[in-house]
């Protein structure tokens, strides 16, 4: 028996949204360790350590977690508030699929295109 042998859910649907591996890994682990309260606060230490991955991408992965609307992270503070001690997060339901015809994005502009339901980087200039 590994750990307890403890299992999640997730949705399939989040292989469409064409996260990053890291930040696929980071959710993953985020949701798991939020279990059904749907919230956890391990350290962006910890994150890295169970995800294989730097803490540098683990903290970008987690940022851009929040950006596109999977996760929402409260920064703590000591009750003197002049240290921050570990964030919160919270789990939030999967943000809306634009379905976008062709090849995932590949590049940063793409991906938010993507996310704003636009066919490319290009439809976002004004006319």
């Amino acid at each position: 028996m590994i750990l307890g042998e403890r299992y999640y859910k997730m949705s399939n649907a989040v292989f469409s949204y064409h996260l990053t591996p890291a930040q696929l890994s980071v959710y993953s682990y985020i949701v798991c360790t939020a279990g059904q309260k749907r919230f956890c606060w391990p350290s962006v230490r910890t994150i890295a350590k169970c995800c294989g991955c730097s803490e540098n991408t683990a903290r970008s992965a987690l940022y851009e977690l929040e950006r596109r609307g999977f996760i929402e992270i409260e920064h703590r503070h000591s009750e003197s508030g002049n240290r921050q001690t570990s964030n919160r997060y919270l789990v939030l339901d999967l943000p809306p699929l634009h379905q976008v015809e062709g090849p995932p994005p590949t590049t940063a502009d793409e991906q938010y295109a993507w996310e704003q339901g636009k066919d490319s980087a290009a439809d976002l200039l004004p006319a």
